[in-house]
């Protein structure tokens, strides 16, 4: 056996290599299966590798476990047992997400998107179904085709903003063999799928309602040129206007600047920013009539427009008062330059949203949607900071 670097995962060469091995007969029921450590010398598996080869293969019955002996190639009997109770359909959900941020190990809090995976996996479980998590930012032609021949009861797709080109090719593929597929996102080309996302147009209506409560009239969007192409930058723009014009209020328009250049030095990115922020803001709050409030398309740019109103001799919360989204506030590492809070943030319930995902793909397995694809919206929460 010699198993290739990229011409296909590990994992299915070794399911590959040990199912053919087994068909012809050179490994017979009873036979042992060669040991981790056998197969980390010999070719340089890890043990998570080797786990989700050996997992596959108990799955489709060729492999049973005996407890303090080893894994076996299974009987005949246990292989006619297992493939009779055993059916894909109604034993595994696919969940398919992207990387976890590289700030995860200072998560607090559960806005980051991370957290939508890990809510679906939950209820996944609760249901008593095996998943499968796979990352969308590795995912090969031969992970989704395995899928196809081996379907599962259903696939989730998650996605931050706009899904690739590669991630709808693959959720389509998925459909179009039967395999029910939801997805978090919207937009006009997935209107062929079930879908759950937060309700961000009710979310940033009840943040505006909220700043005019409190009496700020002049109350600001500020964001990067490229927010307002994502489906739920253009349902905060119809939150926000809706709160504005039932108020009586006028709508500024939003305050855009270009996406920060980046480098290795977080503070410099930081600094620089700021910086730029600054040079847009100048308009709206040294003039006759300054904004109020300042509304961040998300928690973590609070800190940048906080430095930026500084380096414009406002004072943060008291000259400007800024609000956020997302509820994660505490976790960003720019806190460690400055200090200004968020007075109020949206809470999306990241956790929920997973399970809904998972709510709404046994609604449809079960005949309980209508044959058209469901959008289904979760209300957000308003958390008020101080």
């Amino acid at each position: 056996m010699l198993i290739q670097k990229g011409a296909k995962p590990k994992y299915l060469q070794l399911v590959e290599h040990l199912r053919g091995q087994i068909d012809n007969g050179e490994l017979r029921p009873g036979d042992r299966l060669p040991s981790y450590v056998d197969l980390r010398k010999s070719h340089g598996l890890r043990q998570p590798t080797i786990d989700r080869s050996y997992a596959i293969l108990e799955n489709d019955g060729y492999i049973e476990r005996v407890a303090r002996k080893g894994i076996f190639v299974a009987s005949p009997d246990a292989v006619k047992n297992i493939l009779a109770n055993y059916n894909p359909q109604k034993n595994s959900v696919v969940v398919l997400a992207g990387e976890v941020g590289h700030y995860v190990n200072h998560h607090r809090k559960t806005g980051w998107i991370d957290y939508i995976s890990q809510g679906a996996i939950n209820e996944v479980r609760t249901g008593s179904l095996n998943v499968h998590s796979l990352n969308t930012d590795r995912l090969q032609n031969s992970d989704i085709e395995y899928f196809l021949h081996h379907p599962p009861v259903g696939a989730i797709i998650i996605s931050d903003n706009d899904f690739s080109a590669p991630m709808l090719e693959n959720a389509v593929r998925m459909q179009d063999a039967g395999i029910p597929v939801v997805l978090y996102g919207d937009g006009p080309e997935l209107t062929r799928f079930d879908r759950v996302i937060s309700d961000h147009e009710q979310g940033n209506y009840e943040l505006t309602r909220w700043l005019i409560g409190r009496g700020y009239r002049r109350i600001l969007r500020v964001r990067s040129t490229p927010i307002n192409s994502f489906y739920w930058g253009q349902m905060r723009d119809r939150g926000y206007l809706r709160a504005m014009s039932e108020a009586g209020l006028p709508a500024l328009e939003p305050c855009e600047h270009p996406p920060f250049p980046t480098t290795d030095d977080e503070l410099i990115v930081f600094e620089n920013a700021a910086r730029i922020t600054s040079n847009h803001l100048a308009d709206y709050l040294l003039n006759d009539e300054p904004v109020e409030a300042i509304m961040a398309v998300t928690d973590g740019e609070i800190y940048v427009l906080a430095a930026a109103c500084r380096l414009l001799g406002k004072e943060p919360n008291k000259d400007v008062f800024l609000v956020g989204y997302d509820d994660y506030w505490e976790d960003p590492l720019e806190r460690q330059w400055e200090s200004a809070a968020p007075l109020a943030t949206v809470d999306k319930r990241n956790l929920e949203l997973g399970a809904s995902l998972v709510q709404l793909l046994h609604d449809r397995i079960e005949g309980r949607c209508d044959a058209a694809p469901q959008l289904r919206l979760l209300k957000p929460h308003l958390i008020i900071v101080d």
